[in-house]
């Protein structure tokens, strides 16, 4: 299984939508206070915005992903028919990958795969721990721990 998905930054998203006739799907993650995408982009026919904090933790005035988040990430993955797919947040490395998990396994991976498939698109991944933990699949946070949490930790240990 396959897909011709890009997981970016929003800057990268930005191009992308202004420089393709058409995006027909685009997963659009930004802070509340500064969204990427303040009005549905007209080239794009399959759009879901979502604007949240990049936090695995309730934090002071941030607003931190929440389970009606992940149900949104999940019907919009569940209707997904065909054709290129842009998954973007701030940086590209947290909450897009987190939400691109979700995105593989509910089009079918097994947790496992979608882990190898994301590592091999985007190496240097960090999914959002907050956002897997509320998608609730407890194969798929053991896979990420393996996979990359447990590789950034122990890069954070080497620096500190």
């Amino acid at each position: 299984m396959s897909f011709d998905l890009l997981v970016c930054d929003c800057y990268t998203a930005l191009e992308i939508v202004r420089n393709n006739a058409c995006v027909p799907n685009l997963i659009s993650i930004s802070d509340p206070e500064n969204p990427t995408f303040p009005q549905p982009p007209a080239n794009v026919s399959h759009y879901l915005d979502l604007r949240f904090h990049d936090i695995n933790a309730p934090e002071a005035n941030l607003i931190p992903p929440d389970r009606s988040h992940i149900d949104q990430i999940i019907t919009w993955s569940r209707q997904y028919q065909e054709g290129m797919i842009v998954i973007h947040c701030g940086a590209g490395v947290s909450r897009s990958t987190a939400a691109t998990l979700i995105f593989l396994c509910e089009r079918g991976m097994s947790p496992e795969q979608a882990v190898t498939y994301l590592s091999l698109i985007k190496p240097k991944a960090h999914p959002n721990r907050l956002m897997l933990e509320l998608y609730n699949n407890s194969d798929l946070i053991l896979a990420t721990k393996r996979v990359f949490w447990d590789y950034w930790e122990a890069r954070y240990e080497a620096i500190s």
